[in-house]
């Protein structure tokens, strides 16, 4: 029906967006990290670790959101942290030369306004399909989301090396152009909840 075809798309779109962000996290605060003075080593290492302390912001998103859809309703609470990740995902490659500590703060937020929404999108699944095709829906959303989600790094690399940058590149242009990628396939998800949203009132 075409309201589990709507909440499949934003499922979709949103892995674009999240799987892009956990894929390229790590080589982008290494490159913040040299731009800091630390060497490609040093910086490799440390940016690994950096990346995992802010995959923990994955755990108080997730609870954050699903107890926010359940006071304030599942479209709602899906706009909202998807808008909020979107205006990350367009504005934190250009921050590539702020001070690594702020830089891993914004990054901590990206993840946890990122995931806040990932558990909605599947209960939203679950209230608009028939019982029967449940099973069904979740397949074709896990094909289509998964299938997103391994495209959108390949896309963000793309934009990365046609922009002049690198893994090791502290160009802000080029790190500002790839992550656009991820904002401009996450755009999608956010759209498809709206109207989502106006189906079910």
């Amino acid at each position: 029906n075409r309201k589990g075809m709507l909440s499949v798309w934003a499922y979709t779109y949103h892995s674009w967006e999240l799987l892009g962000l956990w894929a390229w996290l790590p080589a982008f605060l290494t490159a913040a990290l040299v731009i800091n003075g630390a060497g490609p080593a040093e910086a490799a290492a440390t940016g690994l670790a950096l990346s995992a302390l802010t995959y923990v912001a994955n755990i108080a998103g997730s609870i954050v959101g699903g107890t926010m859809a359940d006071r304030w309703g599942r479209t709602q609470a899906i706009l909202l942290w998807s808008s909020v990740s979107l205006v990350l995902s367009f504005s934190i490659g250009w921050l590539v030369a702020l001070p690594i500590a702020l830089l891993v703060a914004i990054a901590c937020l990206h993840n946890f306004s990122a995931i806040a929404d990932s558990s909605v999108h599947s209960t939203v699944i679950a209230e608009s399909v028939p019982p029967h095709i449940l099973g069904a829906a979740y397949a074709v959303r896990s094909v289509f989301g998964f299938g997103m989600g391994g495209i959108s790094p390949v896309v963000f690399g793309w934009a990365l090396d046609l922009a002049g940058g690198g893994k090791m590149s502290g160009d802000a242009f080029a790190w500002g152009v790839a992550w656009a990628t991820l904002g401009l396939g996450g755009l999608l998800g956010p759209l498809a909840t709206w109207k989502l949203q106006k189906l079910q009132r």
